[in-house]
C-alpha cells in the first residue's frame, strides 16, 4: 500500500512537471522531447529534468535584470511628443506598427536629436574610434565579446594608456568566452594604468558549466556620453584584412553622437551594475551632449541579452520578415535561421 502511496504521488510530480514544461513556452521541439522523455521513461526522466531541465539560472538571471532596470532607469533627452507625431507623420502603417514594437520591447525610446554615421568597414571604424578616444575628456567605457592582443588590439591598448595618463577613467568589459585566448599580460597592463577590467561571466569548468551560452556579445563604445560606436566589429586583425586564413573581412559599425549616445551608456551600466554591483552615478555618465546640425534623424537602439525575458531582436526580426509586402534584402555573416524564421508565412 506505501508503495502505491508512492508512485501516485510521483506520477503527480511527473504530471506537474510536464505542466510546467508546457507553460514555459519554450521552442516546440524542446517541449515535444522532455514531455516524450517523461511519459516513455517517467522515473528517469523526471531525475533527468530536476537536473538538466531547469533554466534556474536564467531565471535568478532575469529577476536580477528586472531589479537592475528598475533601478537604472533610462535618463530621457529632448523627444517629445510633437517628435513622435511628426515621425508617425512620415512612416507608414506598417511601419509605425514596427516601430510601436519596438519601443516596447527594446526599453530604450527614439531618440530624436541624433546624428549617425555609417563605417562601411575596419579602417573607417577603427579610425573613428582611436580618433574619439584621443579627445575623451572624463571617461571612456567598452565592452566588446572579442579583443585580440594584435596590432589592432595593442594601438587600442596604447590609446587608452594615453588617456589614462591624463586622468581619464576607462572601464573595460570583455566576454571571458571571447577573449579566451587573449593574454593575460594584455589585460594586465591596462589594470596597472587604471583601466577596471571587468570580465563577463568567467567560467571555470566549460563542460559543466551552462554561463557558458550566457555570452556577451556587445561590440560599444561610449566616450563622455558624447560620442558613442556600435556595430558588428570586434577588436582584432581580421577585422582589418590581416588575417590571411580569413582574408578581408568586411562589417559594419556606426558613430553615434547626441541623444542616441545615452541609450548605449544605459545599455553599458546596466551590464556593469549586473557584473560589478556598482551603479556609475555620476553626472557626466547621465546626460548626453547634445548636437546641432541639418543631418540629425531618429534613432533607437533595441538591446537583447541571455538574460532577456524575450528574444528581443530575433522577434523584433521576425516581424519585419512576416509583415514585409515587396521584398526582403538581407545581409549578415551568421545567417543560421531556426524553425520559426524558414517557416514565417
Amino acid at each position: 500500500m506505501a508503495v502505491e502511496y508512492t508512485e501516485y504521488w510521483f506520477y503527480i510530480a511527473v504530471c506537474f512537471i510536464a505542466i510546467v514544461i508546457f507553460l514555459e513556452n519554450r521552442q516546440p521541439s524542446r517541449t515535444i522531447t522532455w514531455l516524450v522523455v517523461l511519459v516513455v521513461f517517467p522515473v528517469i526522466g523526471f531525475v533527468l529534468y530536476i537536473i538538466f531541465g531547469q533554466n534556474t539560472r536564467k531565471k535568478r538571471l532575469f529577476r536580477k535584470r528586472a531589479f537592475m532596470d528598475r533601478e537604472i532607469q533610462y535618463v530621457d533627452g529632448h523627444s517629445t511628443s510633437e517628435d513622435m507625431r511628426a515621425l508617425n507623420r512620415l512612416m507608414d502603417g506598417h511601419q509605425q506598427m514596427l516601430r510601436t514594437l519596438a519601443i516596447k520591447m527594446g526599453q530604450y525610446p527614439v531618440s530624436f536629436a541624433t546624428d549617425t554615421r555609417v563605417l562601411t568597414n575596419g579602417e573607417a571604424t577603427f579610425s573613428a574610434i582611436l580618433d574619439a578616444i584621443k579627445q575623451a575628456k572624463h571617461h571612456i567605457h567598452l565592452e566588446y565579446y572579442i579583443v585580440r592582443h594584435d596590432h589592432i588590439g595593442t594601438e587600442l591598448k596604447a590609446a587608452l594608456k594615453d588617456k589614462m595618463k591624463q586622468g581619464v577613467e576607462v572601464r573595460f568589459m570583455y566576454d571571458a568566452v571571447g577573449c579566451w585566448k587573449l593574454s593575460k599580460k594584455y589585460v594586465q597592463d591596462l589594470r596597472a594604468a587604471g583601466a577596471e577590467m571587468v570580465p563577463f561571466f568567467p567560467v571555470t569548468f566549460p563542460v559543466l558549466n551552462n554561463k557558458i551560452n550566457f555570452r556577451n556579445h556587445r561590440k560599444i563604445v561610449v566616450i563622455d556620453n558624447k560620442i558613442g560606436f556600435v556595430g558588428g566589429l570586434n577588436v582584432g586583425d581580421e577585422y582589418l584584412g590581416r588575417n590571411k586564413t580569413m582574408g578581408f573581412w568586411r562589417d559594419t559599425h556606426l558613430e553615434v553622437r547626441g541623444e542616441g549616445v545615452q541609450s548605449l551608456q544605459m545599455i553599458f551600466m546596466k551590464d556593469w551594475y549586473y557584473m560589478t554591483g556598482r551603479i556609475l552615478t555620476d553626472e557626466a555618465y547621465l546626460r548626453p551632449k547634445p548636437v546641432s546640425g541639418e543631418n540629425l534623424g531618429a534613432v533607437q537602439m533595441v538591446a537583447s541579452s541571455p538574460y532577456s525575458e524575450w528574444e528581443r531582436i530575433k522577434s523584433l526580426f521576425f516581424a519585419m520578415i512576416t509583415s514585409a509586402k515587396r521584398s526582403i534584402w538581407i545581409a549578415s555573416p551568421y545567417l543560421i535561421p531556426d524553425e520559426d524564421i524558414l517557416s514565417a508565412p
